[in-house]
């Protein structure tokens, strides 16, 4: 994965809330990277985090989580909520095996699981705040829609680079054909 992009303010939240877990530092790997969002993995302890530039989304995981686990479907370990901003979830890794057709019982086990935590239900406010399911469909739409939005736009940066890197190997590529 490439961490170019890392936000360095999501990677010390994490770090924070590691130290004030654990006691102690670690590397953290990223998992998953987005400018407003990130997953990252202590691989010594075992610990995941998820941390959100906002809390409202992982404020209401964690709280569905909880009832998910008194329900008695199987959930990582949490260790913490902090707030934030940013805001970081933190839980115990859990290591297995995905769901394939070669394990039946499994399948059908996840599948009860998963019949059970519907059973919660969605409730608003929904995490844009929304009161009503379809204005959060449309909100979380419009939000996805600014972010491909956006990327397409640092699409000719990207391309011009690209050509520049590529005019000047072959540059030097012609150069050294031309020693020999």
């Amino acid at each position: 994965m490439d961490t170019t992009f890392v936000n360095q303010e999501l990677e010390v939240a994490a770090k924070r809330t590691l130290t004030h877990i654990a006691g102690s530092e670690d590397t953290l790997k990223p998992l998953y990277l987005q400018p407003d969002r990130a997953l990252f993995l202590a691989e010594n302890p075992g610990i995941i985090f998820k941390v959100y530039m906002t809390g409202k989304a992982l404020q209401r995981e964690y709280a569905i989580a909880q009832k998910a686990g008194a329900m008695g479907v199987p959930i990582p370990e949490m260790l913490g909520f902090e707030a934030g901003p940013p805001a970081v979830l933190a839980m115990k890794q859990v290591i297995g095996r995905p769901l394939s057709s070669r394990y039946p019982f499994a399948a059908k086990e996840a599948g009860r699981y998963l019949q059970r935590f519907h059973t919660i239900g969605a409730h608003p406010p929904f995490s844009g705040g929304h009161q009503q399911w379809a204005a959060f469909i449309s909100w979380w739409v419009q939000e996805e829609t600014e972010k491909v939005m956006r990327h397409l736009a640092e699409i000719p940066w990207l391309l011009e680079r690209g050509f520049k890197v590529l005019a000047e190997r072959n540059i030097m590529a012609l150069r050294a054909s031309s020693r020999a």
